[in-house]
């Protein structure tokens, strides 16, 4: 967890691009990171906090700005988790291009249907949108209005940071919030052919923004990532058995989970 309070780059992350920290602008004008400001390509990368365990979960949460850019904005930001992410990523992170082939969850605020090579009806999920790809591939799209991708501003003017949440789960599902709304509640998704859902090595996150002539400011403040290390809830599989207890003598009952490991009982 980190909120960039101290001005400094925090332990464990790498900014690439145009990405730095500000001592002005964040939650309360207190220091973030901008990633662009307005116009740029950028992004942050962190490494799994528990490189060395397996990895079937994790909950991203961070507090994230979008606005002040022209009219209409551009072009967008994205999460991604994966093996491959690059260490300078590179490429239109908004439509899933430049992070790799692993989780990424992207949202797109720039309709670009129907131009820059694309006809009309060609893009397969036209923007503002909030979509969900794995190796590559839409599992998952919700379209949305602009002003919703949006953060605004607050009563006072200042700049209105949202929550953004992405929780995968160790059942194989995913749960994404933003501003305020349960984007994506429990979408499945098939981590079997997900390599670095079961294989924390090498493996780290990422939160890149890009911009280009119409562009928007893209901050992030708060960042708190946790992995989750066991492969689905701690369940007892065996049960102490009823025994007659004698006063002043002692008795051992016996409980087995079905993954101990971490567990005290």
């Amino acid at each position: 967890a980190f909120n960039f309070d101290d001005g400094l780059t925090p332990s464990g992350v790498t900014l690439v691009g145009t990405a730095f920290v500000d001592t002005t602008g964040g939650i309360s004008n207190t220091a973030c990171l901008k990633l662009v400001n307005p116009a740029g390509s950028a992004a942050v990368l962190v490494t799994d906090p528990n490189p060395t365990l397996p990895l079937y979960g994790f909950t991203a949460r961070f507090k994230i700005l979008v606005g002040g850019g022209t009219v209409p904005p551009a072009d967008g930001f994205a999460l991604a988790f994966g093996s491959d992410i690059p260490d300078t990523p590179a490429g239109n992170f908004e439509e899933g291009i430049g992070l790799g082939s692993g989780l990424m969850v992207t949202f797109d605020i720039y309709n670009n249907d129907g131009i820059f090579g694309y006809y009309p009806g060609d893009e397969p999920q036209p923007a503002p949108s909030i979509d969900v790809r794995l190796g590559g591939t839409v599992i998952a799209t919700r379209q949305l209005p602009i002003s919703f991708m949006e953060t605004g501003l607050n009563v006072d003017g200042t700049p209105a940071y949202k929550d953004a949440i992405v929780q995968l789960n160790n059942d194989g599902t995913l749960n994404v919030v933003y501003h305020g709304d349960l984007v994506f509640d429990h979408l499945v998704v098939p981590i079997t052919s997900f390599g670095p859902a079961t294989n924390a090595v090498a493996s780290r996150f990422a939160i890149a923004a890009r911009t280009g002539s119409l562009n928007d400011n893209i901050w992030i403040d708060n960042f708190e990532l946790s992995t989750v290390t066991t492969p689905g809830g701690v369940r007892i599989t065996q049960s102490p058995v009823s025994q007659t207890i004698l006063v002043n003598h002692g008795f051992t009952n016996t409980v087995v989970v079905n993954d101990p490991t971490g567990v005290t009982y």
